[in-house]
C-alpha cells in the first residue's frame, strides 16, 4: 500500500471522501457513528483544496524561475566556509570532524590555514 505523505494531496483527499462516504452510508442515520466519516469527509475536502491550490500556484511559476531556484539549492550548500575567521582551536575542531574523503579541498584549505596560524 502506498504511505500517505507520498500521495498527491489532491488523491489523498477525494480517496477520504470515498472512503469515508461509504463508512457513511452504511452508518446508523442520526448516530455518532456518522460524526467520525462527516469529519473525515470535511478533511478529505480541506485537502482535495488545498492540493490544488498548491498545484495551480506552483504551475503559476515561470520555468525559468523554478530552474533558477533548483541551481541555487543545489549549488547554495557548495560554497566552502570563510576559515579567516576561525581560531587554531576551532579550526582542528573543524578538522577533526570533517568528512576528508567526500570534501578534500576544505580539508586542505584548513591545513593550510592552522599552518599559517602557528608561525
Amino acid at each position: 500500500m502506498i504511505p500517505w505523505e507520498k500521495l498527491p494531496a489532491p488523491a489523498a483527499g477525494l480517496g477520504l471522501i470515498v472512503l469515508n462516504a461509504i463508512v457513511l452510508s452504511s452508518a446508523q442515520p442520526y448516530s455518532l457513528e456518522q460524526v467520525e466519516p462527516v469529519l473525515m469527509i470535511i478533511a478529505g475536502v480541506g485537502l482535495f483544496v488545498f492540493g490544488v491550490r498548491k498545484t495551480m500556484a506552483e504551475a503559476d511559476i515561470p520555468e525559468s524561475e523554478k530552474l533558477a531556484t533548483m541551481e541555487r539549492k543545489k549549488t547554495a550548500h557548495l560554497a566552502p566556509p570563510d576559515y579567516s575567521k576561525y581560531s587554531e582551536a576551532e579550526l582542528r575542531q573543524i578538522l577533526a570532524r570533517i568528512d576528508g574523503e567526500r570534501y578534500p579541498e576544505r580539508v586542505s584549505d584548513i591545513t593550510e590555514r592552522i599552518a599559517r596560524l602557528a608561525q
